[in-house]
């Protein structure tokens, strides 16, 4: 069965033509975040079947937004990644995680997260303005996740995986994350309590969640 059209004289339409249907746009999301072995793309898209990852991958791979790559030493093994013109759909995700925010987060047991998930978050919530004089590279360790905050120059670069040399390390439960990040838990009392482990420059650790839109 051929891709569905709106079969409409629409740059909109147009677009939604190719990354419209269920899942596409997840698929984009993930390797916003940098290059991912299938393996890695079933692993952070959860009820995606490989039938269906494989299609959606392969037709993305024919509208030129993503390709076929190697993973750098020691790893070596093939990947995905986008293309340049697969990363001009880096501002339509930032926009629906501020829309999405917007509407209000809805947890539920059935629901599936992943620390991972925020690193594009930050993208879409970093505030330039309280970032002056804040550079330094975090580095999160959230259950079996690991990924990076770097803030130089007013500007914020992150990636999944570790860093070189972190200025600040901080390493948690995926629980108490999510009630760092939804503000059901202020930075003090996770590490008062433990659940919140800190290494390196504490007060740029204590910065962090500043550098960040707290409320619409």
């Amino acid at each position: 069965m051929g891709r569905r059209s709106y079969r409409q004289t629409c740059y909109a339409a147009q677009a939604l033509d190719r990354v419209g249907e269920r899942w596409t746009l997840l698929v984009v999301r993930e390797l916003l975040t940098g290059p991912r072995r299938f393996k890695d793309l079933q692993d952070a898209l959860p009820g995606m079947g490989p039938n269906l990852l494989s299609a959606r991958l392969q037709q993305l791979e024919s509208d030129g937004l993503v390709e076929r790559t190697q993973l750098p030493p020691p790893a070596g093994a093939a990947a995905w990644a986008l293309t340049e013109f697969g990363h001009e759909l880096e501002p339509v995700l930032l926009g629906l995680v501020r829309f999405g925010r917007s509407l209000g987060l809805r947890r539920r047991r059935s629901h599936h997260s992943r620390a991972g998930w925020d690193v594009l978050a930050a993208r879409a919530l970093f505030e330039p303005d309280t970032a002056r004089g804040a550079d330094c590279l975090y580095e999160l360790r959230v259950g079996d996740e690991v990924f990076c905050f770097q803030v130089e120059e007013g500007e914020l670069t992150t990636w999944t995986g570790p860093g070189r040399q972190p200025d600040a390390v901080l390493t948690t439960d995926p629980e108490t994350w999510q009630q760092l990040t939804h503000g059901e838990r202020s930075f003090d009392s996770a590490l008062e309590d433990d659940r919140l482990k800190l290494s390196g420059n504490r007060r740029a650790a204590r910065r962090l969640g500043t550098l960040f839109r707290q409320r619409n």
